[in-house]
């Protein structure tokens, strides 16, 4: 009797491989990040940052199994964050990873902490948009706790970006007198601007911590009398009067669209006859056309009950119908749109 075998199908399972590798490199992504939570909670990073132990001493100094420890730490150093010393059987963190891990301006540890609670609410993404249950409020709350103060990488990169943004727009700022900065407390777009001109003042508005946090960081600018903070949710703007300039950097992505057009208007309302204002925005041209944005927009939307980052074109849309006149431009990574307010205003 012949014995038959299932049809081999070279072509197809070389296709079926590949696709599992590229689908793993996604479903997969929880390991990676559970090991980094995992080292962080035992307490491998603190113990590894400042000297070298093998695998038995370190299990021992944290209290852990050997086993477990050692499959983490061996993790670790194909992930290229620690390292073996020389010949001897002892491990420690990667010299380029060193300060990541310590207390410090490159300190990346609130990412690590942050990370935890973030993987259990991803993780209950489908009952969120089955609106089965909440976002933890935790999570939520903390786009709007002024905590961007802790995040050294996400401190560096806004730097930069305020770098790079206000050289682009500088000859709108340099003559103004009155400026308005929308949710900027983090503070960098006003010390840019502050350290670049002679006669502006600014005038902050955020919430409170934000602003408490602001204050203490810039309290040269404060103290000069040319940087002032105003507590008040954007969604309720209501300064009674007018700026020469009125700045919104990366403030849409936090709304759903019937609240990106009223923050839009209620900005536009405190812009001065003839003055300008400036909207910024990670440039996004297409949905869909980056992964990053695409998780960075879903990411809006869980903290924010339906907000989501917009496209460019959409956002250009919502200023269109604002009846002004606007130019674009894309700088860094960010698109720049300014616009140009003819005829009188009523601030509210």
């Amino acid at each position: 009797m012949m014995v038959t075998s299932p049809t081999f199908n070279p072509v197809q399972d070389q296709q079926l491989v590949e696709r599992a590798r590229r689908f793993g490199r996604h479903i997969g992504g929880y390991s990676r990040s559970g090991v980094l939570i995992a080292a962080y909670k035992l307490g491998i990073f603190a113990r590894l940052s400042h000297s070298s132990l093998n695998r038995q001493a370190l299990a021992a100094a944290l209290e852990v199994d050997q086993t477990g420890i050692s499959l983490v730490v061996d993790t670790l150093i194909a992930m290229g964050y620690v390292t073996e010393c020389g010949e001897t059987d002892a491990v420690s963190i990667h010299p380029d990873w060193r300060e990541a891990f310590t207390e410090g301006p490159c300190s990346l540890l609130a990412d690590l902490e942050a990370a935890e609670m973030a993987s259990r609410v991803w993780n209950s993404l489908a009952d969120v948009i089955s609106r089965k249950q909440e976002t933890e409020e935790a999570y939520r709350q903390s786009l709007f706790e002024g905590r961007c103060h802790e995040y050294r990488a996400l401190q560096a990169y806004n730097r930069l970006q305020a770098n790079q943004v206000i050289a682009a727009v500088l000859p709108l700022l340099v003559n103004a007198n009155q400026i308005l900065d929308i949710a900027g407390a983090d503070g960098y777009i006003a010390d840019e601007i502050l350290r670049r001109t002679e006669t502006p003042t600014i005038t902050i508005v955020d919430l409170g911590k934000a602003n408490s946090k602001c204050k203490e960081i810039f309290a040269g600018h404060v103290q000069s009398g040319r940087l002032k903070t105003v507590n008040q949710d954007v969604r309720d703007l209501a300064l009674g009067k007018r700026f020469d300039v009125v700045l919104m950097t990366e403030v849409t992505e936090l709304f759903d669209v019937s609240e990106k057009r009223k923050v839009l208007q209620r900005a536009l309302d405190h812009v001065q006859e003839n003055g300008t204002l400036i909207v910024t925005k990670l440039s996004m041209p297409k949905i869909g056309g980056s992964e990053a944005l695409s998780i960075f927009s879903l990411k809006m939307y869980i903290k924010g009950n339906g907000s989501y980052l917009e496209t460019d074109c959409e956002l250009a849309g919502l200023i269109a119908e604002l009846q002004i006149q606007h130019q674009q431009q894309v700088i860094a990574d960010k698109v720049v749109f300014v616009c140009q307010r003819r005829g009188a205003s009523q601030a509210k």
